[in-house]
């Protein structure tokens, strides 16, 4: 009798620490889960966060490739465009002025204004002296 009075007794103590044991344990699991109810929201909005910014990423990506195009445009077509129709004088005519300027092979002004211009000869020029810049003293 007095061995099953202290197994008995000793049972109960396992059993009273399994409890606490397991009070402890449901409680740091209910601790646990109060704090997990804040992160899980702060993590649903950063991954709203995380979404709205690839897109926003995708579409500066998308203007960003849309700018280099127009600007590459805007260099090798529009600009020499604009500089050809903006000139009043046609290259023979800048030619006769200026005889001294390099040929124009190999210059091309793009689209109606291209043509073939050739580069008047220096003995066409008119000189009244030999010294074109004359002072007296």
């Amino acid at each position: 009798e007095k061995e099953l009075s202290d197994m008995m007794k000793k049972l109960k103590r396992e059993r009273d620490e399994w409890r606490a044991t397991a009070s402890d344990q449901v409680e740091h699991i209910r601790h646990l889960e109060r704090d997990l109810e804040p992160k899980t929201q702060q993590l649903m909005v950063a991954e709203k966060k995380v979404k709205m910014l690839e897109h926003e990423r995708l579409a500066l990506s998308a203007q960003l490739s849309q700018s280099k195009a127009d600007r590459k445009k805007l260099v090798k077509e529009f600009i020499p465009s604009k500089i050809a129709d903006s000139c009043d004088l046609p290259l023979s005519e800048l030619w006769s002025v200026h005889p001294d300027a390099p040929s124009p092979e190999g210059v091309t002004l793009g689209g109606a204004a291209e043509c073939a211009v050739q580069q008047p000869s220096s003995t066409s020029l008119k000189t009244t002296s030999e010294f074109p810049f004359e002072t007296t003293t």
